[in-house]
């Protein structure tokens, strides 16, 4: 049984999805009838932070030599784009050729409630995660009416959150709460992604 090694390339603030993907692909999740993900035992993932990546793109021949396959988590600089085989709820993946796999979100995606509604059962079904219990659409949404109400520094406080300083302190609280929404349905998109990613296409991509 051949081990490969994948390099997974991610922001310096996700982290946590790194520890994720690397979570699931340590698992001793298969059984009788065959592999959950991929197969056991055959894929051994390290960590390289955005930052990391750019410094080895820098030397000269160092890429070829840290990893058998590459995995990308959201926008990585200088990372093309793939044709995504995947391309639903603001979510796109696949892979870039036979050693490079990328995983992207978009964070101005319009949801609307039946959409979201979809996106959050289909998100439960594949991750445990108690992030994936979070109504981050009816959050959101409420986070918006209090700024509505409060005044004119709705687009402002979302947009830049030093604005928060000067809005006053029951629209910057309503601004800071959607902005955290923000980020929760950011986290709920990768995590959805990874894990998708990690069952029904990682062990093809690294067998290949």
């Amino acid at each position: 049984m051949k081990v490969k090694s994948l390099l997974i390339v991610y922001k310096e603030k996700d982290e946590e999805f790194f520890k994720h993907l690397k979570g699931l692909i340590d698992a001793k999740d298969d059984g009788e009838n065959g592999a959950v993900g991929t197969e056991d035992g055959t894929v051994r993932p390290f960590k390289c932070s955005e930052k990391q990546w750019l410094k080895h793109k820098e030397k000269e021949g160092r890429i070829d030599k840290l990893a058998d396959k590459f995995l990308f988590i959201d926008d990585i600089k200088d990372v093309l784009i793939p044709d995504p085989i995947y391309n639903n709820y603001g979510i796109s993946y696949g892979p870039v050729d036979r050693r490079n796999y990328v995983i992207l979100i978009d964070e101005k995606f319009e949801w609307n409630e039946e959409l979201y509604n979809q996106f959050q059962g289909e998100l439960k079904q594949i991750t445990d995660v108690t992030l994936a219990e979070t109504n981050a659409y009816a959050r959101g949404e409420n986070a918006k009416e209090g700024l509505k109400k409060k005044g004119p520094f709705l687009a402002l406080g979302l947009l830049f959150p030093p604005a928060l300083a000067v809005a006053g302190p029951l629209v910057a609280k309503d601004a800071s709460d959607a902005i955290k929404n923000y980020n929760v349905l950011r986290s709920q998109m990768l995590y959805f992604a990874i894990t998708k990613v990690y069952l029904e296409e990682l062990d093809a991509f690294m067998k290949q």
